[in-house]
């Protein structure tokens, strides 16, 4: 992505990747991200494609999300964490973001004190 990822009066850009063997995952966190009502109302969801992490030069299906005023990472992650418990087996979802300087922030944990920290991290950036 690369660039500005900052809309003015919208927000940070963020890409979401569902890992995993369930090629309906993505679409299954798209429905229940657009069932949240915050989100539906203040967020930009759509599909997308970007290189497999695991593939390279593989184009894969993500979805790009507009965090907002309206719906902020810490919602996002919430929300992300509700759907993977409704799951068996919780599939890994990973929300990037690439920031001005380079840097992409990835977020690739279940663990409370390291999805705090990556949340501020990604709301700060």
């Amino acid at each position: 992505m690369g660039g500005d990822n900052r809309i003015v009066g919208l927000g940070v850009r963020v890409r979401i990747q569902v890992e995993g063997e369930d090629p309906e995952a993505l679409r299954s966190l798209r429905g229940f991200l657009h069932e949240e009502p915050a989100a539906r109302r203040s967020a930009d969801l759509s599909w997308a494609k970007a290189e497999s992490s695991q593939q390279m030069g593989v184009l894969i299906d993500v979805l790009t999300l507009i965090l907002g005023t309206g719906f902020s990472a810490s919602q996002l992650v919430m929300t992300i964490a509700n759907w993977r418990r409704a799951r068996h087996p919780a599939p890994i979802v990973t929300i990037s973001q690439d920031v001005g300087d380079g840097r992409t922030i990835r977020i690739e944990t279940s663990d409370p004190a390291i999805l705090a920290q990556a949340v501020r991290e990604l709301e700060s950036s």
